[in-house]
């Protein structure tokens, strides 16, 4: 009989041990929170392009024609389960209660890739973007601190009531950087320092004039540059394109 008890003990204490641990991990150390695996990307890769072979349209859900480039070709994971080219939703998925949209990029090609945003940071530009917009109802003007170039802006944090300046994390290096805005109030990350720091390091020359600098941050990584506004080259250095 005791030694019955002191196995149910030690059971008992072996399981409240594994609920402590996972409680000791907030959501975004948890697995099926992290960033998934370059082969859970590929699958979903393979899956879309087979779909687009298949049926001669991309799996894409129905988005608002403003909506901006990056953000606006979300995968529709249901026409993959439909046609059996998907066995279920990704686990790191936002339809998984996972923190990852899928986007494709680059739509017009002949293979459009799959990427990712992170949620966490889409819900930082929404909230700030929510205090611009209140901001705006009640003084018809914007919190502008610094112009930058271009008609773009630094926002003032005081007259949002923020203590402190918020910075985003870059998806592609260790930078941390800046949030902007334009003169309609749209605000979005500053990814010049990226930019720059790309073509210092692989670099890159001869840049064509017309090309959005964005695009070599979507071809590096797994990241689409979502919330964030077209650059151009000047004197060797990215600007917010006019």
């Amino acid at each position: 009989m005791m030694k019955h008890i002191h196995r149910q003990g030690i059971v008992l204490f072996l399981l409240i041990i594994l609920v402590l641990t996972g409680c000791m991990y907030p959501n975004e150390r948890r697995l099926e929170n992290q960033v998934p695996h370059m082969d859970q990307l590929e699958l979903i890769q393979k899956a879309v392009l087979t779909y687009k072979e298949k049926t001669g349209v991309l799996p894409i859900k129905t988005k608002e024609a403003d909506t901006p480039l990056y953000e606006k070709y979300v995968v529709d994971f249901q026409q993959l389960i439909n046609l059996q080219l998907l066995s279920s939703l990704p686990g790191h998925s936002f339809e998984s209660g996972g923190y990852y949209l899928y986007v494709l990029i680059n739509v017009e090609d002949e293979s459009p890739a799959v990427r990712l945003i992170d949620l966490r940071l889409a819900k930082q530009i929404g909230d700030l973007q929510l205090r611009v917009n209140e901001y705006l109802k009640k003084h018809t003007y914007l919190p502008v601190d610094k112009i930058i170039d271009n008609h773009y802006f630094l926002l003032d944090y005081k007259k949002l009531n923020l203590k402190s300046v918020p910075q985003i994390q870059s998806p592609y290096t260790t930078n941390y950087l800046p949030i902007v805005a334009n003169m309609e109030g749209r605000i979005g990350i500053d990814y010049r320092m990226d930019i720059y720091q790309i073509l210092q390091e692989e670099g890159i020359e001869n840049i064509d004039p017309e090309l959005d600098l964005r695009e070599l941050l979507a071809d590096k990584g797994v990241f689409a540059p979502a919330y964030s506004f077209p650059y151009t080259l000047e004197n060797g250095e990215p600007v917010f394109r006019k």
